[in-house]
This record gives C-alpha cells, sequence and structure tokens, in this order.
C-alpha cells in the first residue's frame, strides 16, 4: 500500500515526508521511487531543517533505506571517518616538508586556495565549529567514536604554515587589495546572495582551524588522497560547499559539527561517483561520456527549444558545445552560478532524478535542461550583446537580419558581452 497522500497540498506532503523520516513509522524500508515521485514534486520544505539533509542523504545513497539500520550505519560511517583522518592526519604530522615539495604537500596547497575562494560572501563557512566533544571530555568513550580532528585540528593548518614559510611553494595568499564592503546580519546565513564580509577584506593569512571553510579543507584532502582514481579538481569545492552547509547548517541531530563533516564526506563521494564524469577537466577522448558529451547536449537542446538564439551564439563563439562558459555551469551542477538558495532549491530536483547508470544519465539531463531554460530567459541580453543596437524604450529585440548582430565566429564584441551575461 502506498505511503504517499493522493493530495498534493503543501501539508500532506510534510506529512508524506515526515513519515518516510519516521523510523517508528512503517514502512521500515524507504521506497527510493516513491521518494523520488515525493521530491521530484517541487522544492524540498524548508521546515523542519532536518527534512533535506536526511532526504539528500537517501537520495545519494549515503544512508541506507533500512531505517532501522540509521543509526547503527551513521555511528560506523562516522568511525570509518575518523579512523580515515586519524590516518591522514597522523601522516602530516610525521612527514617533514621535501625539496621539491611533496605531492601530497602540493594537493593540499591547491586545494587550500581553491577553498578560501569558495562561496567567500558565505559568512558561516568562516564561522567556527561547534564541539561538543570538548564539552564531553569527562565521559568516558573510545578513541576510535570521537573524531581525531577535535584535538589535532591544526595539523593540516600548521603544515600549510610551515609550507608558506619556506620558498618550496609558491605563495599561497596572493596580495589582494583591500576592499570596503557593507554586510548584513548574520541571522540570514541561508541567503548568500546578500552575504559579504563585515569589514575590510581580512588580511589575515589563515582562518582559525575550527573554521567550518577548513572542514571543506579535510574533507577534500582525505578524500582526493583515498581515491586516487578521483584526481582532485577545482569544481570539487563547488560541489561539496552546499552539500556542508545544507547537513552542518539544518540537521538537528548531531552532537557537534564534526558528525556533519563525517557524513558529508561519505555523501560527497556518492555524489562524485554519481556525476564524477563531468566534473573533470574537458577531455578529447572522453567521447560522449564525459563533460564533452554533456556540452553537445547542452547545445542540441537549446538548438531545438530556439534555433534562432542558438544561431546567434554560434556566431559569437558561445555556442554550448565550446567550454568557455556552459563547462562551468555544468561541470559545478551550477553551483558557482547561483546563489547559494537557489543551488539549494535545484539540487532538491535534481538529487530527485534516478541515479546514473551505464546507459542513462537523468541527473545530468535535468541538468542540461535546466541550463537550457536558463539560457533562453536571457534570451534578449544575449541577441544585443555584441551589438550597436541595444533595443528600443521597450527593450525590443534587435532585429535577427541586423548585420550588426553577426560576427565571423571570432571572440570580439559579441563574445566579450554575451560572456558577461552568462557569467563567464
Amino acid at each position: 500500500m502506498s505511503i504517499l497522500s493522493t493530495q498534493n497540498t503543501p501539508f500532506s506532503r510534510l506529512h508524506d515526508f515526515e513519515t518516510i523520516l519516521d523510523d517508528a513509522a512503517s514502512p521500515m524500508t524507504v521506497d527510493l521511487v516513491k521518494l523520488r515521485e515525493l521530491c521530484a514534486r517541487g522544492p524540498l520544505p524548508n521546515y523542519p531543517p532536518f527534512l533535506r539533509p536526511r532526504l539528500w542523504r537517501l537520495l545519494l545513497g549515503s544512508l541506507p533505506p533500512e531505517k532501522h539500520s540509521w543509526r547503527k550505519s551513521d555511528r560506523e560511517a562516522r568511525k570509518r571517518y575518523y579512523a580515515i583522518a586519524r590516518r591522514f592526519l597522523s601522516d602530516v604530522e610525521s612527514a617533514s616538508p621535501t625539496t621539491p615539495p611533496s605531492a601530497n604537500d602540493r594537493l593540499l596547497d591547491t586545494i587550500f586556495k581553491d577553498v578560501s575562494r569558495t562561496q567567500p560572501m558565505v559568512s558561516f563557512f568562516s564561522s567556527l565549529m561547534s564541539s561538543g566533544h570538548h564539552q564531553r571530555a569527562q565521559t568516558p568513550a573510545n578513541e576510535e567514536d570521537l573524531p581525531p580532528m577535535a584535538s589535532r585540528t591544526d595539523i593540516l593548518v600548521d603544515r600549510l604554515r610551515l609550507l608558506r614559510g619556506t620558498t618550496m611553494i609558491s605563495p599561497l595568499f596572493p596580495e589582494m587589495a583591500p576592499q570596503i564592503m557593507i554586510s548584513m546580519p548574520d541571522s540570514d546565513a541561508y541567503d548568500s546572495k546578500h552575504q559579504t564580509p563585515h569589514s575590510l577584506h581580512d588580511m589575515r593569512p589563515l582562518e582559525s582551524a575550527h573554521s567550518h571553510r577548513n572542514a571543506l579543507l579535510r574533507i577534500l584532502y582525505f578524500h582526493s588522497l583515498l581515491h586516487p582514481d578521483h584526481p582532485y579538481n577545482q569544481a570539487m569545492p563547488s560541489l561539496l560547499a552546499p552539500l556542508y552547509f545544507v547537513l552542518a547548517t539544518q540537521e538537528n541531530d548531531y552532537d557537534d559539527s564534526y558528525e556533519a563533516e563525517a557524513d558529508t564526506f561519505w555523501a560527497f563521494g556518492e555524489l562524485v561517483g554519481d556525476v564524477g564524469s563531468v566534473i573533470g577537466t574537458v577531455d578529447e577522448d572522453q567521447g560522449e561520456e564525459g563533460v564533452r558529451g554533456l556540452l553537445r547536449l547542452f547545445s542540441e537542446r537549446l538548438k531545438w527549444a530556439d534555433e534562432e538564439l542558438w544561431d546567434q551564439l554560434h556566431h559569437k563563439s558561445l555556442d554550448p558545445s565550446l567550454p568557455y562558459w556552459s563547462f562551468r555551469w555544468i561541470s559545478c551542477l551550477l553551483a558557482q552560478t547561483l546563489p547559494l538558495q537557489q543551488v539549494i532549491h535545484l539540487w532538491d530536483s535534481i538529487f530527485s532524478q534516478p541515479p546514473e547508470s551505464l546507459s542513462e544519465h537523468p541527473r545530468l539531463t535535468f541538468l542540461v535542461d535546466v541550463s537550457t531554460s536558463m539560457v533562453l530567459r536571457l534570451r534578449t541580453l544575449l541577441v544585443v550583446a555584441g551589438s550597436h543596437y541595444k533595443g528600443g524604450l521597450w527593450g525590443d529585440e534587435v532585429p535577427p537580419d541586423d548585420p550588426s548582430n553577426r560576427s565571423d565566429g571570432t571572440m570580439g564584441d559579441g563574445f566579450v558581452e554575451g560572456m558577461k551575461v552568462l557569467g563567464g
């Protein structure tokens, strides 16, 4: 018997979600097909806040569908993450810097620089993690149950300081001119669009080792060492940040932030395993399987939806099959293109699609469809890009046969202005 309500009201939908997530309610195994159907009806409710992180983990596969195993599964998964962290932190602590720097030191340096540029306007990532285990220090516990980061958080940061103090690696922090910015109150940490630093650009070389941004650093560093078959690339921090943000800010069943870090590590591994073929570099040898094939599909979708607009973009070297702007859209699941709140709502829908298989890619196909609709919404701006005719009083589009709207395929004014519109 279906647990889903036949009504599609917000209250009935919320009741369906709560029934699915109630580990004491029947059925005791989540029907993932029906769950995806329910999630696909629209953005997930923001209340109660724990809904989204638990649903995301179910949809990604890092939380098993058997409800009775959830607590045991979480406990064991966190212990495995803490063991991984303990192992790699010990390796960093025991190894002396070398000349030239080791591959792991270069990896750490690269990840740190990328993480430092990830979601810079969201103050949450610079805030301090909660550390409930410090407060329960008097409670006996096995070492394997405790996050090694709680007492050894400084290890990676100290390593970065050591590397920065030598000449073995290029400076970790390029000089930046101070910028005066006005910030909104911290209470609305969810809305990244309006968040800015509180004062002059923070010129401190390293944030606190206990900041959420350094949790991103640890997750990416450990993941890359554990999965050499999935080499680190610059898209990964952009994919990780929304995932960690949702789990760390909306799940209310954590004793401390390190549990959120552990759960995010495994959810991120599932996400990379699912869409990993499009978050790497643009490889000529990928054929139709990698990101090049997806960009070609993007171009075909746009041509089918609006051939005139596609022709305009093609002549301006802005065809989605070229990676100048579309690669960033696709490889980051639009996480570098949209504000964080919109990314989260978009991912609600992406994750509600069935996982990837050898023959079908429903999540990535859905991403292409969303990206195509976004380009269509920008039609007027893209058509007039590079043209002397910018529209009349009411924003009329430039006539398609206007010779000033054509180019010879080189990267002229149309390309430059179009890239600004597309966020390239």
